[in-house]
This record gives structure tokens, sequence and C-alpha cells, in this order.
């Protein structure tokens, strides 16, 4: 094999991961500037602790199969889980996100402003992606949290090692800040993908090249795929990350918060599809 990958346990990665999500700001997408590639973020830290994301009141975007029951409130809205001995409590920013750490294992009823949603945790140092409606005094899910689940080992690569080669079934990957090459069919199943993130620089894991996705369910998250995204299998998930083009069909697919560039010819599924706060598609 080509690649420098080690297999770490979770424990050993808690001081290790720092991994964020893009609050994904408005930005021009020149494929040759890296500077149009960068954003600010909040930073959850996968692996390190159990964070839960979330998103209130998303824009709904066009060819989504859910129901645009959103209100229209999204800044300072009081984000809390509440247990017998703590409290954990934020606030969304003016884009409707809002970040909540170490979240302990359990069944919750999460409180989004004056509504609430349950939110099933299931291990420690995972991340929760959860997408709500809140409209009079009711708060709703709007897709089923997207879990990134991070039990027992974790392929780690660097700068420059072969993605393609460390792909296999059931397999988390974590990439580090580098460049990494793309061109390649996805036909592994239950893999994902989680790139690094800086909170001023943006993301830091860049894949070169087109990425053909046909093994399902797949996940990414927070990576800056510098070429085209084609998917044809189901259960597809993509989320808070920055993407030069997409032909995505298949059913129960989900697309949150990513960036497309305009006027790139993204085609994305038309129906049983999750498609919310994603710029660059109508």
């Amino acid at each position: 094999m080509t690649f420098r990958h080690r297999k770490v346990h979770l424990l050993a990665l808690c001081s290790l991961l720092f991994i964020a999500l893009a609050a994904c700001g408005e930005r021009e997408r020149d494929r040759g500037d890296d500077d149009d590639r960068q954003g600010g973020a909040a930073e959850p830290r996968f692996g390190e602790v159990t964070t839960v994301v979330v998103v209130v009141n998303p824009y709904i975007n066009d060819n989504s199969s859910i129901e645009d029951t959103t209100g229209s409130e999204r800044a300072d809205v009081p984000v809390a889980i509440y247990d017998e001995d703590d409290e954990y409590y934020t606030r969304t920013d003016s884009t409707g996100l809002a970040v909540l750490e170490d979240v302990p294992v359990g069944s919750w009823d999460l409180e989004i402003g004056d509504g609430y949603v349950p939110l099933e945790i299931f291990a420690e140092g995972e991340l929760y992606d959860v997408v709500v409606s809140l409209r009079d005094g009711i708060a709703e899910h709007l897709v089923d949290p997207v879990r990134y689940p991070i039990g027992g080992d974790v392929v780690w690569l660097y700068d420059g090692d072969s993605l393609q080669d460390a792909i296999a079934d059931d397999t988390v990957i974590f990439l580090e800040p580098g460049h990494y090459d793309g061109g390649f069919e996805l036909r592994e199943e239950n893999v994902l993908l989680f790139g690094a993130w800086h909170p001023e620089d943006g993301p830091q894991a860049i894949i070169d090249g087109d990425i053909e996705v046909r093994g399902e369910p797949n996940r990414f998250r927070s990576i800056d795929l510098r070429g085209e995204v084609t998917s044809r299998a189901n259960n597809f998930s993509m989320s808070f990350s920055y993407v030069d083009g997409a032909d995505i069909t298949g059913q129960g697919v989900s697309l949150i918060r990513n960036k497309f560039p305009e006027g790139a010819g993204t085609t994305v599924p038309s129906d049983d599809a999750v498609l919310v706060d994603n710029d660059g598609i109508p």
C-alpha cells in the first residue's frame, strides 16, 4: 500500500482530533483562488467530545421532499438539553447554527426555543447533525438526525496518502489537512469521510478529482471536493462541504448546508431527498 495510515483507537484520538463544521457563510467560488474556500466556523471536536450540531429553520431548497414548515426565527434561538445533574445550553448564531458539546449518552428532549424534539445519543465521541423547524412554539425534525459514528478504530490519513487504498466497508476515515487524489469509484458501504477544518481558513482536507459513489450508505462531511461528486446510491449524505459540481440521484439522499458553485450545472434528486441550506442550488 502506498499510504501511510494508522488505525487509532477512539481513546487515543481524543487528544488529537479537532474537527470542525463550516458555518458556510457567503463566498465566491473561483476555482483557482484558495481564499474563496475559506469561512468562519464553530469547532466541535469529533472523537473527543460528543457533539450535537443544530440548524434551526433552514432554507428549503427546490426539489426537497420535505415540506417547508419552517418559521422565520433563526438567530439567538435557545438550544438546550437538561438532565438531573447538569445542563447543556447555547444559542444559535445569525445563520441558525448552534453547537452543544459534552452531551451525555441517552435519550433526551432537545429544547429548541419553546419547543423540543427527541434525540438519541448512542455513543461518546460521536457527532450528530440535527435540522429542525421552529414555528409557533412547535419544533420538529425536518430530517432524522444524521449520526456520525466513531466506534472502534479510525483510519487516519495525511497529505498525499492514498484515499482510495484506505477505503473499506464500515470505515471511518479522518483526513488531515492536505490534498488527496480523487478520480475513483466508491463502491464500499458504510464509509464516513470526515475532513479537518480550521476555524479561520476553512476546510483543510481537499480531494482533487471526481468521485463516483455507488456503495450505500456513505457520508461525506467537512470536505473541500475539487471535482464532481456523482452518486447513484441510496442513503447518501453530504454536509458542510464545498463541492465543485454534483450529479446526484438515488433515494434517501440528504444534502445539508453545502456550497455549490453558481451556474455549474449541479443536479440533485427530484424526489425523496432532503435538501436544506445548500448554497448554489435553487
